[in-house]
């Protein structure tokens, strides 16, 4: 029963709105008619400043994001390249200039176990110093 109340008033209103002359308004609930009356009124208004400024920063946010995103990727391959490029040189100078790496090779061969203890320190250390960063930066 109540939709058909809230119904009727609705087209009582939107007949008013359009200039028609409609039955007495009197026999309806003056609570829900000035509801909506006030409802109406609001809805005839246009917005003040269009859309609120936090969506115009998230969008912004976003937008900037993108690029950032696309910008990153163009420096990744870039980088890529460049270390591509630079182990062929590498090689390519060790095929070519082999006779005067042997002594270096041989010294390499010599302190393996070494070098090879060195590098797993090298790694250990950065593990060990990106948690202690991610703990620190949590407190």
């Amino acid at each position: 029963m109540k939709k058909d109340e809230d119904f009727r008033i609705q087209e009582l209103l939107d007949q008013k709105m359009k200039g028609i002359e409609s039955e007495n308004l009197e026999s309806m609930d003056a609570d829900d008619l000035n509801a909506y009356e006030t409802l109406y009124d609001y809805l005839k208004e246009k917005p003040g400043q269009g859309l609120s400024l936090s969506f115009k920063s998230n969008v912004l946010r976003r937008i900037e994001t993108e690029k950032k995103q696309a910008n990153d990727t163009k420096f990744y391959w870039l980088l890529g390249f460049v270390l591509l490029a630079g182990t062929v040189v590498i090689a390519s100078l060790f095929l070519i200039f082999k006779d005067a790496f042997i002594s270096s090779f041989e010294v390499l061969d010599r302190y393996k176990g070494l070098i090879v203890i060195g590098i797993f320190a090298i790694i250990l250390f950065n593990l060990v110093e990106r948690e202690s960063f991610k703990r620190n930066r949590q407190y």
